[in-house]
């Protein structure tokens, strides 16, 4: 191994001590070791050894901040903060979640260009489907 190797071994070693400080932050990261992002992606790229210790000290991170993120929410709801709470609420329990809202799932496969007429039909169905057409909401 040369000493190009070697110093850019040693800066892979240390990008991926700055990914752990700066939270899993790429830019920031690249900032304290003075490199450039597009490095960081070469060496990501071509390197699968870095490439997974650096999917790892993501995985960490979000691990880590998903964990702190959600103490403190319940740190908010414990003091009686009722954004908290509902927020809570909305996003964890379906007996509180909007109403109205309609998810869409799945696939479709257009064999033909939508004439006007049908895209006018479409947007009409989807209307009727979200309660726009008529006023009210279609549980």
């Amino acid at each position: 191994m040369d000493n190009r190797d070697e110093e850019r071994q040693e800066k892979k070693k240390l990008i991926l001590e700055a990914l752990k400080d700066s939270m899993g932050n790429i830019g920031v990261a690249c900032k304290m070791v003075k490199i450039a992002r597009k490095t960081f992606y070469n060496w990501k790229e071509a390197d699968e050894d870095f490439k997974v210790k650096a999917e790892e000290i993501f995985e960490e991170q979000k691990s880590e901040m998903d964990d702190y993120a959600e103490g403190k929410l319940f740190q908010h709801i414990r003091n009686d903060n009722i954004t908290a709470l509902i927020f809570y609420l909305k996003t964890r329990h379906p007996g509180y979640r909007l109403k109205g809202l309609l998810e869409i799932g799945g696939k479709i496969k257009v064999e033909k260009e939508l004439s006007e007429d049908d895209k006018e039909l479409l947007k009409k169905a989807i209307g009727y489907a979200i309660g726009e057409a008529t006023g009210e909401d279609n549980k």
